[in-house]
């Protein structure tokens, strides 16, 4: 799955992306589960977050920050609620 995310990226912003990924991926799937409740909704709104942090990976500095962590937990939060909201 991370290929289909690395398709989305820079070639010079690969690294990052897969350092987030594999950094944050299980955090995002917990928030996503705690808000839906529901395991397979939780992936689903894992891969839009990742779609979305792809799209949006030059907004990360820095890998191990507080604000990148912060980042994507509200991304996150954002694509659990909208499936939630359906």
């Amino acid at each position: 799955m991370i290929a289909l995310y690395l398709s989305l990226v820079d070639e010079n912003q690969k690294d990052k992306f897969e350092q987030v990924y594999y950094k944050y991926k299980d955090l995002m799937f917990y928030i996503a589960y705690e808000v839906l409740k529901n395991e397979r909704d939780a992936e689903d709104a894992v891969q839009e977050a990742f779609l979305r942090i792809a799209k949006n990976i030059s907004k990360i500095l820095e890998v191990n920050s507080r604000e990148s962590k912060n980042f994507v937990v509200l991304i996150t939060k954002r694509e659990a609620m909208k499936i939630y909201n359906k």
